[in-house]
């Protein structure tokens, strides 16, 4: 059992997440609760936190989710010491595909994780450029919006490499997730240096599989398969 922090008192969350629109409602709430409290128009947030009125409303009427920038700026606006942004994680996970939220919940929650990708740099491991193209090249085709939505989710995943207390993270990546191009040759060398500041930090090992390797346990088709959702979720 969890509790979770609201403007009217503590909202507790049994058994894991809560439903999608159970935390869009009581995100709407704590956008609107706070915002009245201090006197502000939607208009008058809008224009305090740089965003549009348009955006206000939306994530205030439970239509779109709050990016944590935008969380970032009415904390501050708003004077909301942390309320909003301790439901963020809960809301980016509303993001994520069905078929991984369980698993995007269970990995707040791990003390280590070890992944195998044969074919693609992993998803904790991807800058947001090279997220963006991977997951615009989703079939069937996903709107902007979408693309958007589900690259801040995997970006703020990234928090996982950070976080205190530490996890300790092993990722074994194919050759050919180095080598096979994805986006131009700037996305591909930042890429590429992003994954030696990762490999630099303590609590993550960071192993390439050659192609000399041959045949390997990782090359049994459904722990690839498992490992290539992981990757571009």
């Amino acid at each position: 059992m969890r509790q979770l922090r609201g403007l009217y008192g503590p909202i507790t969350r049994l058994y894991g997440q809560l439903p999608v629109s159970g935390v869009r409602r009581i995100r709407c709430t704590q956008d609107t609760g706070m915002r009245k409290r201090v006197g502000l128009t939607q208009q008058a947030l809008a224009d305090a936190t740089s965003y549009s009125y348009e955006l206000v409303a939306s994530i205030e009427q439970g239509h779109r989710p709050a990016k944590a920038t935008f969380t970032d700026a009415a904390e501050r606006v708003l004077g909301a010491g942390g309320v909003l942004a301790e439901l963020q994680s809960e809301v980016d996970r509303t993001e994520l595909p069905k078929f991984f939220v369980d698993f995007a919940l269970i990995e707040t929650e791990a003390v280590s994780r070890f992944a195998y990708d044969p074919l693609l740099v992993p998803g904790l491991l991807q800058t947001e450029d090279c997220a963006r193209a991977l997951i615009s090249a989703h079939c069937p085709p996903l709107d902007e919006e979408t693309i958007e939505q589900r690259v801040e989710a995997r970006i703020q995943r990234r928090l996982l490499l950070t976080r205190s207390p530490t996890v300790e993270l092993s990722f074994i990546i194919g050759e050919t997730a180095l080598l096979n191009p994805v986006g131009d040759d700037q996305l591909m060398r930042k890429q590429l240096r992003h994954l030696l500041e990762v490999g630099s930090l303590r609590n993550v090992e960071l192993q390439v599989m050659p192609f000399t390797c041959g045949v390997h346990t990782g090359l049994n088709v459904r722990a690839a398969t498992a490992a290539q959702v992981a990757a571009t979720a």
